[in-house]
């Protein structure tokens, strides 16, 4: 069953929502976190996560295509690492992600460092669920 977490709501641009998250061990801060209500799966780009800095960062080497929006597809490698928000308590163990090396990708997202699915959808990337309940 999905785990119901509660954000305080972000907005940018009055366009999208975002938030800010840990990942890796030690924890590496990941600043404006596109919330994406179409998308079950967790996308980071490797601009903005060290992975060699994780002890707990496991490489499954599974690469696969990704496609978001209008944006061109781009390669990601399937991964995971310990996700956490410092926000409310959430802590995902071991989940998986899509670890993107796509500078073209985070220069039309502006500022943010990756992309957080928040529905259940079938997905490459999707062994744990989380539903995100915006505080408005």
């Amino acid at each position: 069953d999905p785990t119901s977490y509660k954000f305080d709501r972000r907005e940018a641009n009055e366009l999208y929502y975002i938030q800010d998250f840990f990942l890796g061990t030690p924890p590496q801060e990941l600043h404006q976190i596109l919330i994406d209500t179409g998308s079950s799966d967790l996308i980071v780009f490797q601009s903005d996560f060290n992975h060699e800095k994780s002890t707990s960062f496991i490489n499954i080497t599974n690469e696969f295509t990704g496609l978001y929006g209008s944006i061109d597809l781009f390669e990601m490698a399937e991964t995971k690492d310990i996700v956490a928000s410092p926000s409310n308590g959430l802590i995902l163990q071991n989940k998986t992600f899509g670890l993107a090396d796509v500078g073209v990708l985070s220069e039309k997202f502006d500022a943010e460092n990756g992309i957080l699915g928040s529905v259940i959808l079938e997905s490459n990337l999707s062994d744990q669920f989380i539903i995100i309940s915006l505080i408005c």
